[in-house]
């Protein structure tokens, strides 16, 4: 008796990065890419506006399952600052990443989403850019990329697909998650979350960008002793943003029909 073909991957979130330009990520030639997905520093305006990004998906064929084993979440702050004199055009970006699972900042907030969508297309799971895209994002919402959803994927043009709304349906009660459950660093989780193919499993996020120049100001008299890594940064940082959000699953495809 023949066993079942088993294939275990761990996919992330990534995509060309423009901090990459001209240095590459990696020793491969033209590779600009870096772990998570950009986001934009134009301030939220709406809830239905939000930034919705597509952060890693897998397809699975109808003769499969998929085991979710694990999943973790990726969020960063923070802000670029100009270079000492002599390098006026240089900027440094300044980044820590968020560790406390229920922090956001008080205009701004992100929320994580695993679906289960339908139908899933064997045939679209590799694509070529979208024609008249900006890099990073995508006007396709079926399709396993990692990228910004947008309606109109031009700079200053922002609209995402689906009303913001992700795509699919929830999994497990994992549909919508508030917080920071399962950090990037963390070990030994184990879900053991099975879902049958032709489906295509997809973890997305949604971001309400903060305006730093309409948030609340810093409380008067405050001391930074008992204040939380991410708000002593932010009260150090004024201008400090959502950066860069992202995501990775642990998955294993079965295949049950091998002969």
């Amino acid at each position: 008796m023949n066993r079942p073909l088993v294939d275990r991957s761990i996919i992330t979130s990534a995509q060309v990065d423009p901090a990459r330009t001209g240095i590459g990520s990696s020793p491969f030639v033209g590779d600009a890419s870096h772990t998570g997905l950009v986001v934009p520093e134009a301030p939220t305006t709406s809830q239905n506006t939000r930034y919705l990004f597509r952060l890693c998906a897998v397809g699975v064929p109808s003769d499969s399952i998929c085991i979710l084993h694990n999943f973790r979440q990726l969020l960063y702050i923070g802000c670029d600052q100009p270079a000492e004199e002599g390098q006026d055009d240089e900027q440094w970006r300044v980044e820590i990443p968020v560790t406390d699972p229920l922090w956001s900042f008080p205009d701004g907030n992100v929320s994580w989403h695993i679906r289960t969508v339908r139908p899933f297309h064997p045939d679209v799971t590799i694509i070529p850019p979208d024609v008249g895209a900006s890099i990073g994002q995508s006007g396709r919402g079926d399709t396993t990329d990692s990228a910004l959803l947008s309606v109109a994927p031009a700079p200053g043009a922002y609209g995402p697909l689906n009303g913001g709304m992700p795509y699919g349906r929830p999994l497990a009660g994992l549909g919508t998650i508030r917080d920071i459950r399962y950090p990037w660093t963390n070990r030994g989780t184990s879900l053991g979350l099975e879902i049958a193919g032709p489906v295509t499993l997809a973890m997305y996020a949604s971001v309400y960008q903060t305006d730093p120049d309409r948030r609340p100001n810093k409380p008067v008299g405050i001391e930074t002793a008992g204040l939380r890594n991410e708000d002593v940064f932010m009260f150090n940082w004024p201008q400090a943003r959502y950066t860069r959000v992202g995501g990775r699953m642990d998955v294993e495809i079965v295949n049950r029909s091998r002969k």
